[in-house]
This record gives structure tokens, C-alpha cells and sequence, in this order.
């Protein structure tokens, strides 16, 4: 079978992807985002961290390409990229079908 691996720079981005979701902070604000848009004020209560910390995992989510942002007067909401959730599962078929 040939080799169906990614190139070097697709396994960075998929590290940080991961990297991204190995914390459980983050991994909650994603799944709160799946189900809608939120602005930071909606998931800080949710979540029950400090804004720095929000601020923190949301700089790491979005630069990762989970998450995109928009600015609405002084907020900022919050909403899932789901083309690298797609890009993501095409990767585990690919390894389920490189298992086989």
C-alpha cells in the first residue's frame, strides 16, 4: 500500500491541533461551541475561569484554526471553524484506512 502520510507542514498543523485539544479547558469551550456562537462573557460563566485564562485558551483555539473571532461593538464572540474539524476526520479515515 502506498503511503497516504501528510506532508511535513500538514503534521504541524495537526499537531497543533491536537495540542490544542489535549486541554480540558479548551475541549469544553469547543463542545459549548458546537452548539452556537458565544461571546466571552457567555462562556466565562459557563466555564467558571478568569478572563485572562479565557483570553489564554482563546488566543491558543483561535491560532490553531478551531475558532474564528468577531468583534460586535465591545464584544467578542466566538464560533467553531468546521473546516478543520472536516480536515480532522478525513486524517482519522485516512489512518483507519491505513490500519486495514
Amino acid at each position: 500500500m502506498e503511503s497516504i502520510a501528510p506532508t511535513e507542514k500538514k503534521w504541524m498543523e495537526y499537531e497543533t491541533v491536537f495540542k490544542a485539544l489535549s486541554d480540558r479547558n479548551r475541549l469544553k469551550i469547543i463542545f459549548n461551541l458546537c452548539a452556537k456562537e458565544m461571546c466571552a462573557r457567555e462562556l466565562l460563566q459557563l466555564l467558571n475561569i478568569s478572563q485572562p485564562t479565557l483570553s489564554h485558551h482563546m488566543k491558543y483555539l483561535n491560532e490553531s484554526g478551531l475558532v474564528v473571532s468577531r468583534k460586535e461593538g465591545r464584544s467578542v464572540y466566538y464560533s467553531i471553524c468546521t473546516d478543520i474539524f472536516h480536515e480532522m476526520q478525513d486524517l482519522v479515515v485516512d489512518m483507519l484506512k491505513w490500519c486495514e
